[in-house]
């Protein structure tokens, strides 16, 4: 087949454009995972304390309550639930109910 000069550009345009889109992209997510993993390796750090840890035989209040008792029990990683309601304020919440 004969595609012509245009169209042998415009594949070479938009190949080098996926190449250096998805090395930058892998670069990017490699480095990302290497370094956490690193981190979670050097400090030994075991638990998460998911929506903010438990409290009062709660699970995932995602509240200062819970993460205060979070970093009184000695956890360092601690994952909140955070949405914005309509009038612009971040709230600790997993789903409306």
């Amino acid at each position: 087949m004969n595609f012509g000069i245009k169209t042998f550009i415009y594949f070479l345009i938009i190949t080098f454009s996926i190449t250096i889109y998805l090395k930058i992209f892998k670069t990017f997510e490699a480095n990302y995972d290497s370094d956490l993993l690193k981190k979670l390796k050097q400090k030994n750090y075991r638990f998460i304390a998911h929506a903010g840890g438990g409290i009062d035989d709660l699970k995932y209040t995602n509240s200062l309550e819970a993460v205060n008792k979070s970093i009184k029990d000695n956890f360092k990683l601690i994952e909140l639930d955070i949405r914005e309601t309509l009038d612009n304020v971040f709230v600790g919440v997993h789903e409306w109910k």
